[in-house]
């Protein structure tokens, strides 16, 4: 029998579980109201309609075939509106931002964006896998992995981008649609079977194979979601060539006119898309100069301590001091100190991942500036 002191400890722990999980709640209404609000002005291109109720109920109508609302249990999804018939184009978009194959020019891109576009990125769900206490990834970095999509690398400017409509279409392994993309990047939906009004529209975030198991652990790790597509909830397996299949139907680029897309760039965006790719031409100007200043001082022995232990440490830690120097003082575009110190930060880290650090100072600089102009490729 417990004594009246271990019931006491048990009904604190009661209280203390209760306190948790009402916290918890609080929390998760509040996480609900803050995305309501990003929600209602999420695009110039959509009508808001009725938000009492909020669950089930219709936040936008962006197109005669679907429209966009909030569920119990996935969040934004987007849903049919009328039935669609297999084959018929169901979404033409462009990308948010164009940016570029590395971690900063995408920063580059977004801090030069307008602030409503800046608003409606920052409104898409974002997740860290960086694993991390504190995080070491920014917000504009964290929604991109958790949404972008990979275009055909068959394409001059392939790559990831992110799609505002298209970051709103829910996950199904088996999914009711296929993609493809424009030689302009924009992304293409189609109907891949009949889809019925207030059907949920869905595309697969990656090629989905194997068992319902597996499926479900690797979008468990990389989304962070518990899959229950209809394949998932009667546990089929599916088959690699069908995985292979999807893959392939979205390496097919469909290159008729863009009368219809969504988001398309506006001229001030083309400008200032224009204005980051030049401005990361100047970085990598500045990269070379920095190098040959570097491995002049190594020459003459005047600027750093080249001793037979911490030579290639303290070519280094110069090397990363006068990069971080030049960063800020060419940040004519508005970079904030979270940027640039979380870029850093992932610059040292892929140094050390390299494992040059006990070779010849002047390789470990043309090493280091090799680094850091594969880190600013447009």
């Amino acid at each position: 029998m417990a004594s009246p002191g271990d019931n006491a400890i048990e009904g604190e722990g009661v209280h203390a579980k209760r306190n948790k999980r009402k916290k918890e709640l609080a929390k998760q209404r509040k996480a609900l109201s803050r995305s309501l609000s990003d929600e209602q002005e999420l695009s110039d291109e959509m009508s808001p309609v009725d938000l009492e109720g909020v669950l089930g109920k219709v936040l936008f109508v962006a197109s005669p075939l679907y429209e966009i609302k909030l569920t119990a249990e996935k969040g934004l999804g987007v849903f049919a509106i009328k039935d669609i018939t297999k084959g018929t184009e169901i979404l033409r978009e462009a990308p948010l931002f164009r940016g570029g194959c590395s971690w900063l020019s995408k920063e580059a891109a977004f801090a030069v964006l307008s602030d409503d576009k800046k608003k409606r990125y920052l409104a898409l769900d974002s997740r860290c896998n960086c694993a991390e206490l504190p995080c070491k990834t920014t917000e504009v970095m964290k929604i991109w992995y958790n949404n972008s999509f990979e275009t055909p690398t068959s394409l001059p400017t392939g790559g990831n981008y992110v799609y505002e409509i298209a970051s709103r279409l829910n996950h199904a392994c088996d999914p009711n649609t296929s993609r493809k993309f424009t030689e302009d990047i924009n992304i293409v939906f189609y109907a891949g079977e009949s889809i019925r009004n207030g059907e949920e529209i869905t595309t697969a975030y990656d090629g989905g194979c194997g068992t319902t198991s597996f499926r479900r652990k690797f979008l468990y790790e990389k989304y962070g979601f518990l899959c229950r597509c209809r394949v998932c909830i009667i546990n089929k397996s599916l088959p690699f060539d069908a995985a292979v299949r999807n893959l392939v139907e979205s390496d097919i680029v469909d290159d008729r006119n863009g009368a219809g897309v969504l988001g398309k760039p506006t001229t001030r965006e083309i400008a200032a898309e224009k204005v980051v790719e030049a401005w990361l031409k100047e970085l990598t100007a500045w990269s070379q100069i920095l190098q040959l200043r570097l491995i002049n001082g190594i020459r003459e022995n005047k600027n750093i301590d080249v001793g037979p232990k911490s030579a290639c440490v303290a070519v280094l830690l110069a090397s990363m001091k006068s990069w971080a120097t030049c960063l800020r003082d060419q940040n004519r575009l508005g970079l904030s100190e979270d940027v640039i110190e979380k870029y850093m930060d992932r610059l040292s880290k892929a140094l050390v991942a390299s494992g040059e650090m006990q070779c010849d100072p002047e390789f470990a600089a043309k090493i280091f500036f090799d680094q850091i102009r594969r880190t600013i490729i447009y």
